[in-house]
């Protein structure tokens, strides 16, 4: 499984099951009901997304993370497990970071915890 951009790996530091893969379908605005009852299916794209769950972060690690993802659209190398190789698309984040600072370690160290984002192809 591999999800990198610009060199960064984004799941170096990926909780236990932090990362979950599903494809969105982009529907159309045609489908829905006929008025016999039959569906009518209009899907304008099928895209990938990952929801990625992060340990606990140092700040070096956060900021590695975050600038990596910084820009509107970015272009990643990920692992397609429908298709079982890497893919380099374009991506953006669809639901923004979020950190809490936890602790400061003694030597000065600070800590985040519940790191997640989600990255959707464009």
């Amino acid at each position: 499984m591999t999800i990198t951009v610009d060199g960064v790996d984004l799941l170096q530091h990926t909780a236990q099951d932090g990362v979950k893969y599903k494809r969105v379908d982009i529907d159309g605005g045609q489908g829905g009901t006929s008025i016999l009852g039959t569906q009518i299916v209009d899907i304008y794209a099928s895209k990938i997304e990952y929801e990625l769950h992060y340990k606990p972060l140092t700040e070096t690690q956060l900021r590695q993370v975050l600038s990596a993802v910084a820009t509107e659209t970015f272009t990643a190398t990920v692992t397609d497990p429908l298709y079982g190789s890497d893919v380099t698309i374009t991506m953006m984040v669809t639901q923004p970071p979020q950190a809490v600072l936890s602790k400061r370690e003694q030597d000065g160290t600070l800590t985040y915890t519940g790191v997640s984002l989600t990255l959707r192809e464009v």
